[in-house]
């Protein structure tokens, strides 16, 4: 395992590129610090390329933040929870 950072790997795209040096499963796993030895998963990004979040509800949100939804034909939109105070 491990990570592995390079540059341009398309040869023209001129894109950072970031490996998951293991040879199978593996992925990209997000974490925040919430403590001196706690954390909050923030995201993952499985091997296979599925993106996965974990679950909130409405009461975790406040107002003013924004928030991506995907619908039920797979399209992306921006919203919010409602105006900033």
């Amino acid at each position: 395992g491990g990570l592995g950072v390079n540059w341009n790997y398309s040869g023209g795209a001129s894109e950072t590129d970031l490996w998951n040096l293991a040879n199978s499963g593996g992925g990209f796993s997000f974490k925040q610090k919430t403590g001196a030895s706690t954390h909050t998963d923030i995201m993952l990004i499985d091997g296979a390329g599925a993106l996965q979040l974990p679950a909130y509800t409405a009461a975790t949100w406040v107002a003013g933040d924004k928030y991506l939804v995907v619908d039920a034909s797979g399209n992306v939109h921006r919203s919010a929870v409602g105006p900033a105070s």
